[in-house]
């Protein structure tokens, strides 16, 4: 059986041996020769440095969840949903094409499939598709219902529909899933702030850990301790929203906005 095209250079073994071949005689002649003129054994870790990265280098070139990943971080969503879904396609279709090949990519295929699947509905819901996005998303739980990246981005489809309860059922579920992923609990603290319940999102959002606080973070930190009326510590929030990103825009008005109302606690 032919092996599908996207997969081939993935999994061409033969391919693969003239590379190792290749890799492994250039380091052995390079060690050589720096053995002989600094007659010191000081240049083994950079040799097994010389000898990994181009095997790394040429298998992810080679990769075609490299080349989709690529495209996404671009922002050649559509690109980059076509390739995660094919991928993820010929993945479902031919597990064993993988199967033996796990030290490629340090993944086997179970996980290397949800992530293309999971990376296909992220750029779905860029692409405002959000029915596509949902069933990638859905299969993803179906397969693997632990898996709090997919119950995240559900929420992310309900909350762009504009079904806040239910984008909150699944913020939740995520954190009750990985009670250290913080893009949930910063979901979910917005999604109870969009709900006018200021002390609930207050709550959720002073729980975040310090390591996942950026200007976003900051700026609903602040309009939540604004709906509690507590100016002065609105204020200071926005003034660290503003040391992580000058330029962005909601903080400065929200900031304007107290200064103009006056600070009185």
């Amino acid at each position: 059986m032919r092996k599908p095209p996207d997969l081939e250079a993935l999994t061409d073994s033969e391919q693969l041996a003239r590379a190792v071949v290749l890799h492994l005689g250039l380091g052995v002649m390079a060690f050589a020769a720096l053995c002989v003129v600094q007659k010191t054994l000081l240049w083994v870790p950079l040799i097994v440095i010389l000898l990994y990265m181009p095997g790394y280098v040429w298998r992810r070139r080679v990769s075609p969840f490299w080349q989709a990943s690529r495209a996404m971080m671009r922002g050649d969503y559509r690109r980059a949903a076509d390739e995660f879904g094919r991928l993820a396609a010929e993945l479902e279709a031919h597990p064993e094409l993988l199967r033996g090949q796990q030290w490629l990519d340090f993944h086997n295929v179970f996980p290397y499939l949800q992530m293309a699947r999971i990376n296909a509905g992220v750029c779905r819901l860029k692409l405002e598709q959000a029915d596509q996005a949902e069933a990638l998303f859905q299969r993803v739980v179906r397969d693997e219902p632990a898996n709090y990246l997919a119950i995240n981005n559900l929420g992310m489809v309900c909350w762009k529909r504009g079904e806040r309860d239910a984008a909150i059922r699944h913020f939740s579920h995520a954190l009750d899933t990985n009670r250290y992923y913080e893009p949930a609990r910063i979901n979910l603290g917005e999604s109870y702030l969009e709900q006018g319940r200021y002390q609930e999102a207050e709550a959720t959002l002073n729980a975040v850990a310090a390591s996942a606080r950026d200007a976003r973070y900051e700026y609903l930190r602040a309009k939540a301790l604004l709906g509690l009326g507590r100016k002065s510590d609105a204020r200071a929030h926005c003034t660290l929203g503003v040391r992580f990103n000058p330029e962005h825009e909601p903080l400065r008005e929200l900031m304007q906005q107290i200064e103009a109302e006056g600070v009185t606690r």
